[in-house]
């Protein structure tokens, strides 16, 4: 049977464009649970009646407030607040500005969560996501590793990592394989994924809330941290570190970038192709051409 998921949306304008992400998600995926984290500063953000009207729309209790380019913060707020008071098996965590393209998609993980036993985390491709996407530092390349055809390189996030390396160095000596972990923590910082539509077992999140919650130094190192988009640093890395799987996602990337404009011609081509779930960005305006034929295209999300 398909495994119980959490969508978890980190949100912070546009009731209107927030509720038309819910219908998207709600009525392509009707079984997961939708959970906003307002992230606005303001209460009033969520207030609406519309977002209380379905059980499957969950509200964190609190309105908090954490700075672009860093929301590891508010994901571990929601894993802490889903294993907590939910029965769930995977959190996907989808952008504000990202939508779903077709039915299916806990079906499909169900069949990952089936075939990797020690499934963390969905991981996106390591080379053709990079950061930022109009910059030549988008893809930094590393020279030639022996046994690959092509030159390693390292996307825009991990190479701001680097930079803390001498920071992180402390707590990565814990991880030793003499001491019993599965790597050793100084030969794999930083891992990397893309966060739109990364997704996580729920056996991942308890043991990187329980890491997290041990350890003072990197409560201070994530307190303190400078490396953009800091949590598609943290929790591959984290999880690799702690013995899970990363788990190269099943569905097709070719409309999950940064900072990209699609057009609705695009989104026709997306439609046909069975693989491709998800579609980021999208941006949060109710008249955008993009959101408004995918509406279209569904019938305005109405459910029969």
């Amino acid at each position: 049977m398909p495994i119980k998921n959490v969508f978890a949306c980190l949100v912070h304008e546009k009731p209107d464009v927030i509720w038309d992400m819910v219908c998207n998600l709600r009525y392509l995926d009707p079984a997961s649970c939708v959970l906003l984290y307002n992230n606005s500063g303001s209460a009033a953000l969520l207030d609406d009646c519309r977002f209380r009207s379905d059980p499957h729309v969950l509200i964190y209790p609190e309105t908090k407030r954490h700075p672009y380019p860093w929301s590891h913060g508010s994901m571990l707020n929601c894993m802490r607040w889903a294993c907590r008071d939910r029965d769930l098996d995977t959190i996907t965590n989808v952008d504000s500005d990202q939508l779903l393209l077709r039915p299916g998609y806990t079906e499909r993980l169900t069949q990952v969560f089936a075939q990797f036993p020690n499934f963390g985390m969905l991981q996106s491709s390591p080379v053709t996501l990079g950061w930022p996407a109009d910059s030549a530092t988008a893809l930094i390349p590393l020279g030639f590793v022996g046994g690959l055809s092509g030159p390693a390189v390292i996307n825009y996030p991990q190479f701001t990592a680097l930079n803390e390396l001498q920071s992180w160095g402390p707590f990565l000596g814990k991880f030793d394989r003499g001491s019993g972990y599965r790597y050793s923590g100084l030969n794999h910082f930083p891992k990397w994924s893309f966060w739109p539509a990364v997704a996580f077992s729920r056996q991942a999140a308890q043991a990187t809330l329980t890491l997290y919650d041990s350890d003072l130094y990197l409560r201070a190192l994530l307190g303190r941290t400078q490396i953009f988009a800091a949590e598609e640093v943290i929790f591959p890395t984290l999880l690799s570190l702690l013995g899970f799987d990363l788990v190269r996602t099943p569905f097709d990337e070719k409309y999950v970038r940064f900072q990209t404009i699609y057009s609705v011609d695009t989104l026709e081509e997306s439609l046909q192709l069975p693989d491709c779930f998800w579609m980021h960005p999208v941006p949060r305006d109710m008249n955008d051409p993009v959101r408004m034929r995918l509406r279209q295209h569904y019938s305005n999300y109405q459910q029969d």
